[in-house]
């Protein structure tokens, strides 16, 4: 079956896949070629891709939502990472936290900044003159 696994902002992983493992609200679920059709929620967390070498691929992937149609298995989150290594990938997810934090902070910087101008301005609006 044909995995596909997008981000806001780029296709992470599109390839041929023997199984896919994901955790959902409810529980782990693991799909195969041949399995009923099915959407998910996903949970932040870890999927484990089995390749039909043999080889296993995991993906820290956000909140998300996972569609299993015919041969299909489409994965759409706002951040994912792909590694053949766990211990890489743990390093990965917290370089991408570490990213996201500062972003965060940055955001957060200018919204203060923006909503003070704001206020000002309000404030110099109701004053008499």
């Amino acid at each position: 079956m044909q995995l596909l696994v997008t981000t806001l902002s780029e296709i992470v992983l599109d390839e041929p896949v023997h199984q896919v493992v994901a955790e959902g609200p409810d529980g782990s679920f693991c799909f195969l070629p041949q399995h009923v059709d099915w959407v998910m929620a996903l949970i932040p967390g870890i999927i484990t891709v089995h390749r039909h070498d043999g080889a296993e691929l995991f993906l820290a992937t956000g909140a998300g939502l996972l569609v299993k149609q015919a041969d299909q298995v489409r994965i759409a989150t706002r951040e994912a990472t792909a590694s053949a290594e766990l211990d890489a990938l743990l390093g990965q997810v917290a370089e991408t936290f570490a990213q996201g934090e500062s972003t965060e902070q940055r955001s957060r910087g200018l919204l203060s900044r923006l909503e003070m101008g704001f206020m000002r301005q309000f404030i110099d609006l109701k004053e008499p003159t």
